[in-house]
Order: C-alpha cells, then structure tokens, then sequence
C-alpha cells in the first residue's frame, strides 16, 4: 500500500495505485477541502492540471519503489 499527503493539508491517503489513493482521499477532499472542490470559478482544465500534478507526485514519489514489498526491517536485529 502506498501512502502519500494531501496536496493541500498533511492528512495522509493510502492507496495501491493512484486511482486508488484518488479515491481513498476523496471523502477527506468533501470534509475537508469542499471550498476547493466546489469552487465554480475553477474551470475544467485547471482541475484536469491539478489532477495531472497529483498524478506527477503520486509517480514520483515511488518512481523507484519496488512494487510488492515486505514490512519486515531491512536489517535484522539480534
């Protein structure tokens, strides 16, 4: 599971792909951020920008993450 902040605030989403971590962080948008969502001077290519750098983030941020790991440690103690 990958998690990563909200664009706007630190409330935290997980999800396994972006579409999933989209959809996971929608109702904190609705609760939280529903000036943003329901903003009508917003026109549809701003919110299509704005979903192009979530994707972006979401991308780089486990760019170099392999796609299935363990929660064990990296290096066992003893």
């Amino acid at each position: 599971m990958k998690s990563l902040k909200c664009d706007l605030c630190e409330h935290i989403a997980e999800g396994e792909t972006f579409e999933d971590w989209m959809m996971a962080l929608r109702p904190h948008y609705v609760e939280a951020h529903s000036d943003v969502m329901n903003d009508s001077s917003r026109g549809k290519e701003e919110m299509e920008a704005l979903m192009k750098e979530n994707r972006e983030r979401f991308d780089a941020a486990y760019r170099y993450m392999p796609t299935t790991h363990s929660r064990r440690p990296l290096l066992a103690v003893s």
